[in-house]
């Protein structure tokens, strides 16, 4: 089963000891909008994901347009 990008942002926020807000702070974004990404709403951007991926240390959209037999 592959997780999707909500689950592995709120997993490595919470190895990394994170909460939402410091999370948030690192993004430079609230953390409202951090909970909107643990909920499932994309990101806006490609930039967005590009900082996410960067702040995380983790690579979570590069991809995902592949297909896979």
């Amino acid at each position: 089963m592959k997780l999707q990008p909500n689950e592995i942002i709120r997993i490595w926020r919470r190895r990394m000891g994170l909460t939402q807000a410091a999370l948030g702070m690192r993004l430079q974004c609230s953390q409202m909008t951090v909970s909107r990404l643990e909920r499932g709403v994309a990101p806006k951007s490609d930039e967005e994901k590009e900082r996410i991926e960067a702040v995380l240390g983790v690579k979570i959209w590069s991809g995902e347009d592949e297909i896979h037999e």
